[in-house]
């Protein structure tokens, strides 16, 4: 099997890691409406359904970056497509930024301000969204975008001064470092566009070596799992812990996609993976117009977060090929 077949049957692996990670996504919203920072409190309280958001919130942002960095190692190294920075930008903005400021002017912004949630529409889309001080779940588009340019210009840097690609992720490091600090401004995402710098390189050099590192992913299950652990119970230490728990919690999920392919071949896997980026895009503001209307019922939670979780993504999926079948799939990021 040469290196480009090897590559092919490793996209499929990431199909399925990001098959998990959109489920892990929507389940995440859901039960952190559990959590001291949910944004609507239901008003039957769940521990459980609070640690459970704990634990995909360790690592659940950092997978779905690390599989970006994933899937443009292979556009670059294996299918050696070129990206020139206007054409980067350009289709990153159309991928990333029209679906941003589409979905959070006309999605997100009158769901906040017809609820109540925000008391001028106007305000809130100039600083909630344009400046993203508040833009909810779609601070990830913004940052994404942010991290591609990032990527580029110190890759760029890396070739034109003979370096190796491992300096990638020293550079990824520093620039982690930095975002702790007063030097990046929490403006446009660009404090989060550094910190996940990391996960993006960590999953672009990945790619390049995953028959080196694979067996490391089965190696971090059992800490993984008694980091989790730690971490949920004394939540004051996680901040020392969390990127060694991001970064077992992915090669869990990778661990999980490899050695059970055969979920690829089922029909919910096309369904959620055909629609991943609609599912990501809707379905946020569906949970918070379910647990609007719900939240003074005294609905047992468990039963409440699985409704809310199955509707979410029937309408989200339904929402997304309507969008298609009228010809608007711009405004999800896709090409027409």
């Amino acid at each position: 099997m040469n290196d480009k077949t090897k590559s092919n049957k490793h996209i499929v692996e990431l199909d399925i890691m990001k098959f998990y990670g959109v489920l892990l996504v929507v389940f995440g919203h859901i039960t952190r409406m559990y959590t001291d920072v949910g944004f609507i409190h239901p008003c039957v309280h769940s521990e459980l359904l609070k640690h459970i958001c704990s634990f995909i919130y360790t690592f659940h942002m950092p997978l779905f970056t690390f599989i970006s960095g994933c899937v443009f190692s292979y556009q670059c190294e294996i299918k050696k497509k070129a990206f020139p920075f206007k054409k980067l930008v350009f289709g990153k903005f159309k991928r990333l930024i029209i679906p941003y400021l589409f979905f959070g002017v006309f999605n997100l912004a009158p769901f906040m301000y017809l609820c109540g949630y925000e008391n001028d529409f106007f305000q809130y889309i100039y600083k909630g969204i344009i400046l993203s001080e508040n833009s909810r779940h779609l601070w990830f588009l913004l940052m994404l975008f942010w991290v591609f340019i990032l990527f580029y210009v110190i890759n760029t840097i890396r070739i034109k001064t003979n370096l190796s690609k491992p300096y990638l992720i020293i550079a990824a490091i520093i620039l982690h470092i930095l975002s702790y600090t007063y030097f990046i401004p929490p403006i446009w995402e660009l404090n989060t566009a550094f910190r996940y710098l990391f996960w993006f390189t960590l999953g672009y050099l990945f790619f390049l070596y995953t028959n080196t590192l694979n067996n490391l992913c089965f190696k971090f299950i059992i800490p993984f799992t008694l980091i989790c652990l730690f971490t949920l119970r004394e939540e004051t230490y996680s901040r020392y812990f969390l990127p060694l728990v991001s970064i077992s919690g992915i090669f869990m999920t990778i661990a999980v996609s490899y050695s059970y392919r055969t979920i690829a071949e089922t029909k919910i896997f096309k369904i959620i993976s055909k629609n991943s980026m609609g599912i990501y895009l809707f379905h946020v503001v569906i949970i918070y117009t379910l647990y609007h209307y719900t939240r003074n019922i005294p609905i047992n939670p468990f039963m409440l977060s699985f409704s809310i979780f199955i509707i979410s993504l029937l309408v989200s999926v339904f929402l997304t090929q309507l969008i298609r079948k009228i010809k608007l799939g711009f405004i999800i990021g896709e090409n027409y």
